[in-house]
């Protein structure tokens, strides 16, 4: 049974050494082990046709991406992900296959490696998903500050345009929100149009309370003055509300989490102390 391994892992190495120096050097001229693999990958993927295949995946996965990317993803950055998956995927089944070889219960651990190996592109896509989910958390954490700032400012005499500029020269550098904020005005100075700026921003954060903002801002933008600054601090006193109803919910779901924990460390604790006393009467 381990001869027939070790063959197997043999094959697989040879076709894989075989794909890896057949890329040479990539495009762009670089020729890393890290880009190797992945441009492995994407040439496994090319060769059976998945993208084709599996449109509905495809398409859920470029949407995904166009979010984290603020629209800039494309059909390449989806082959590229199905890449290292794919890669990941036969580096899995390599190892599992090098295991059996040097393992007594071998078919079992092959089993158990045929299984993971086939969960990963699930595991890889809840990933995805959470750090999509994380990015719009973010934003939304962040909306009732600038609102906030917005109004101070346009209330001080400043424009609209102007207090965007200055927003966003203040806040964080690593923030998805400000991230946008700055691409936005970076657009305005090259003169594109508020309105434009205004669609663009909304649609690279992707998240509903963005939508909410905008619309009030460019319905009242024109007119300036108080209507703009009230309504920019109503809509803030809502985002408020609601930042703090989330932190509650989320507060809540911690609680019920550590739940189990604490029984298992009662019991755990409850066993250590009762132990004695059972054997010592027995």
């Amino acid at each position: 049974m381990k001869a027939a391994f070790v063959l197997w892992l043999l094959v697989q190495s040879v076709l894989m050494i075989g794909i890896l120096v057949s890329q040479g050097k990539l495009e762009d001229g670089r020729s890393g082990w890290k880009e190797r693999l992945c441009q492995a990958g994407v040439c496994i993927i090319n060769w059976l046709d998945l993208m084709r295949k599996f449109p509905s995946h495809t398409a859920s996965v470029l949407q995904l991406l166009k979010q984290l990317s603020s629209g800039k993803a494309g059909l390449e950055e989806v082959r590229l992900y199905y890449g290292v998956i794919c890669i990941s995927m036969v580096g899995s089944h390599l190892l599992f296959t090098f295991l059996c070889c040097v393992t007594e219960d071998a078919l079992a651990l092959y089993a158990a490696g045929i299984v993971l190996t086939i969960m990963l592109p699930a595991v890889r896509m809840k990933q995805l998903k959470s750090r999509v989910d994380r990015r719009k958390t973010e934003v939304a954490a962040d909306m009732p500050e600038l609102l906030d700032k917005l109004a101070l400012l346009i209330n001080a005499g400043e424009t609209i345009q102007a207090a965007w500029k200055r927003c966003s020269q203040e806040g964080s550098m690593s923030r998805p929100l400000y991230i946008e904020l700055r691409k936005s005005a970076a657009e305005l100075e090259r003169q594109v149009s508020f309105s434009r700026v205004m669609e663009g921003f909304h649609k690279r954060c992707g998240v509903q309370d963005t939508s909410v903002f905008t619309n009030t801002v460019l319905m009242n933008y024109r007119k300036g003055g108080n209507d703009l600054v009230l309504s920019l601090r109503e809509l803030s006193r809502q985002l408020w509300e609601k930042k703090r109803s989330a932190a509650k919910t989320a507060g809540e779901e911690a609680s019920a989490k550590m739940v189990m924990p604490l029984m298992i460390v009662f019991v755990v604790i409850l066993l250590v102390v009762a132990a004695p006393g059972v054997m010592m009467m027995n």
